[in-house]
């Protein structure tokens, strides 16, 4: 926020300060509005190119990959494979219009596939509140918990979400990602007018087709090895 900024540029005022992008570069965000870093690290070239047309950045852009996933690249083992996983997102103003908004979004996805058992993955600032009511009215909800958010993504085959960073992740994996509408918000909307992806259209949802090279080389410049090579180039110089 405003107060850490101000903060940050009054202790490193003298240092080279690099940003690291986490998540999706929201038309919102404070940081690419108003940068005060002087080199910016992004996943693609599909990000580079977003700060230099809509924010019309003057800053440095690299695009290295996703620092959050080149440390840990191994499976464990005893992780089973799951058929679909809901990984969720709180109650935040920016994606829902209140709590209730957010408690019938969860209903929705229950609701659209009945038939289906549907892993879900808790986000951290989730609360008890949510996961009583998920319990009460969510039957076909079977809650993953203790297992690493990566292990998640590569072990499923469809990844249901509203707008997660970790279910853009699934892209990179070339996991089926099920984008479910919400006439409050979609962050994911975008990305399906962009020429590298392949989605179908339903009713209720955005599918997102597993992607071919092309799309992994847009979106997160190479696979993750090549990402872990270039990370290491960069701090390494």
């Amino acid at each position: 926020d405003s107060k850490i900024r101000v903060l940050n540029n009054s202790i490193f005022k003298n240092n080279n300060k690099i940003s690291i992008q986490q998540g999706l570069i929201l038309d919102n965000s404070i940081e690419y509005f108003y940068p005060t870093s002087d080199i910016f690290l992004v996943y693609g070239q599909y990000f580079k190119d977003k700060l230099n047309n809509y924010f019309k950045f003057k800053k440095k852009i690299i695009a290295l990959g996703v620092f959050e996933l080149i440390h840990d690249q191994n499976i464990d083992k005893g992780i089973p494979y799951y058929d679909m996983v809901y990984i969720s997102q709180p109650y935040v103003r920016s994606l829902f219009n209140n709590y209730i908004d957010k408690i019938k979004f969860d209903k929705k996805i229950s609701k659209l596939f009945s038939n289906k058992k549907i892993y879900k993955k808790f986000h951290p600032f989730e609360g008890n509140l949510t996961k009583l009511h998920n319990k009460l009215f969510c039957k076909n909800f079977e809650i993953l918990s203790n297992i690493p958010i990566e292990n998640v993504v590569k072990k499923s085959k469809y990844i249901i979400t509203l707008s997660s960073t970790a279910a853009f992740y699934g892209i990179l994996h070339k996991k089926n990602i099920i984008v479910i509408k919400h006439i409050y918000s979609n962050y994911f909307d975008e990305f399906f007018k962009s020429k590298y992806l392949d989605f179908e259209i339903s009713q209720n949802f955005k599918m997102i087709k597993p992607m071919n090279n092309k799309s992994i080389e847009q979106f997160f410049s190479g696979n993750l090895e090549i990402q872990k090579i270039n990370f290491f180039n960069f701090f390494n110089e």
